[in-house]
């Protein structure tokens, strides 16, 4: 029975993937928009920690290498709310709440003993959601003018992707991960002049994405209790074709379409895990080089590396039967630090966060939640402080599908 849903579910997943709405910041006016290091509450729980982290129920889809490490073949969906409360340095502070499907994916355990594995299915990659707003006030004459613009974002990239592992060697196994990008975003400038008369023009830009991206990963488990990992993401392109429309007062419309081919950039990261008994500790390091993209630049504005870096605490739950519930609950503590990729006239924007979370199982299957609670600014005094919470459920979903090979005994 378990088969037949997975696989409906899977195939609705499929034909919905419009249904994907993307989630963000302020700061996600920029280039693509905001990343995700990660993809599950599970991981969320460890502020993005995932690179040498190894779990017998999560599906990593930031180094396909430890997607080997399962015990079952499993599905998983998630749900994700963020909360975002942006400050400016002068004006009122502006709320904005939005909510979003975190992805579903499918994991096919092929081969416990050689960590041979299969995964497919899609989750967001980069996210846009932003909308803010200025007033001008003059005299022009005896003639008070006032004028109010608001900016407005969203959307983002989606994967579809397919990825799987293999240990060629005890203790050393290699993973690959290819994606499809695809999605859209959405732009749009309105302003409104107010004076004798109400003058008002609209702007609105939606960018399709295309394009494909390759990721390998990299695990090494031969030194007791330590679990070293490593990826690398080559770089690719993504072609963006952009309609753009301009609506002014009292003018015919204006739309013409034009297609622009940008780099999807290089990352490199590597992770350390250690665990000593029923407790775990881990940390990450990337970097991403974003020095190459145009898109979405605006004047005074400067792309560069994106850096993150990730630790966590973990105490995991027991499999063990004949003991109290309480036990068989995970705990996950985390934090980071991540620079921004865009620099605003010369100065980084910055974002500080941490995360708890935990692991509830119910038989084979486990309900994962997370919050993650952080700050992002940049140290122009003209930018705004962005205070920020999210929060990431995921249910993931068990079964021995595949047998393990009979091997002859010496």
């Amino acid at each position: 029975m378990l088969k037949l849903t997975f696989i409906f579910s899977f195939l609705l997943i499929l034909t919905t993937t419009t249904l994907l709405s993307q989630g963000g910041s302020n700061f996600s006016l920029f280039g693509f928009g905001d990343v995700r290091s990660a993809t599950g509450a599970t991981y969320d729980a460890r502020a993005g920690t995932s690179i040498a982290v190894l779990s017998k129920h999560g599906i990593n889809l930031s180094n396909p290498a430890l997607l080997g490490y399962g015990e079952f073949t499993r599905m998983q969906v998630g749900f994700r709310f963020n909360q975002h409360l942006n400050v400016p340095q002068t004006g009122n502070s502006v709320a904005q709440f939005n909510s979003k499907l975190d992805g579903f994916s499918a994991l096919f355990m092929l081969d416990t003993a050689s960590k041979s594995s299969l995964s497919i299915g899609i989750h967001p990659s980069t996210s846009v959601n932003y909308k803010a707003s200025t007033e001008f006030n003059d005299t022009i004459g005896n003639v008070p003018i006032r004028s109010k613009t608001i900016f407005e974002g969203s959307g983002g990239i989606t994967n579809a992707y397919i990825a799987g592992s293999y240990s060629p060697i005890q203790d050393f196994t290699v993973g690959v991960y290819l994606a499809a990008l695809l999605g859209n975003s959405y732009r749009s400038v309105q302003t409104d002049i107010i004076g004798e008369d109400v003058f008002s023009s609209f702007n609105r830009i939606e960018d399709v994405y295309r394009g494909t991206n390759a990721n390998i990963g990299f695990v090494f488990t031969g030194i007791p209790n330590l679990t070293i990992g490593a990826k690398y993401s080559l770089t690719t392109n993504v072609q963006t074709t952009s309609t753009i429309r301009y609506t002014y007062y009292l003018l015919p419309d204006t739309t013409f379409t034009q297609i622009n081919t940008e780099p999807f950039p290089s990352m490199l990261g590597v992770g350390l895990g250690y665990t000593f008994g029923d407790y775990a500790i881990a940390a990450d390091f990337e970097r991403t080089d974003y020095s190459s993209v145009t898109y979405r630049r605006p004047e005074g504005t400067s792309f560069g590396a994106m850096q993150r870096f990730s630790a966590s605490f973990s105490k995991n739950g027991s499999r063990r039967f004949s003991i109290p519930y309480s036990e068989k609950l995970g705990y996950h503590f985390g934090f980071g630090h991540t620079s921004h990729y865009a620099s605003l006239q010369g100065n980084t924007i910055s974002d500080i966060y941490a995360s708890f979370g935990m692991d509830v199982p119910f038989g084979d299957a486990i309900f994962n939640v997370a919050t993650v609670a952080g700050t992002r600014s940049s140290a122009l005094s003209t930018s705004l402080r962005e205070y920020y919470s999210k929060f990431t459920f995921t249910l993931s979903i068990g079964e021995t599908w595949f047998q393990p090979f009979k091997r002859e005994q010496f």
